[in-house]
């Protein structure tokens, strides 16, 4: 069964692969991420056929930090939908706002 932080990363795997590959001409491989990218790939799979939603379509996230979430939405016919919603780990310190150096 495919636990919360597999999933999350399989998610953030699939998301930045176009990008790290645009910018580096090269996928990111190593023995953990194919072994969770085959654990959990079908499960991503039949998620998004259950939700009638097609395998490799764009993608949107949308992170909201006071409420702890990530939202991923993917593009169906005409317009994204939310496919799911997860905890994200807590802010550490300094909470919200900018950053100082």
């Amino acid at each position: 069964m495919a636990n919360q932080r597999d999933v999350r990363l399989l998610i953030l795997v699939f998301l930045l692969l176009p990008l790290f590959s645009a910018l580096h001409g090269e996928l990111p491989s190593s023995v953990r991420s194919r072994r969770v990218i085959q654990r959990i790939r079908p499960v991503l799979e039949k998620s998004f056929s259950a939700a009638d939603l097609n395998w490799g379509s764009p993608v949107f996230i949308r992170i909201f930090k006071e409420e702890k979430e990530l939202e991923v939405w993917v593009k169906g016919m005409d317009r994204f939908f939310l496919f799911k919603t997860y905890p994200i780990c807590d802010y550490g310190p300094g909470g919200l706002g900018p950053k100082a150096q």
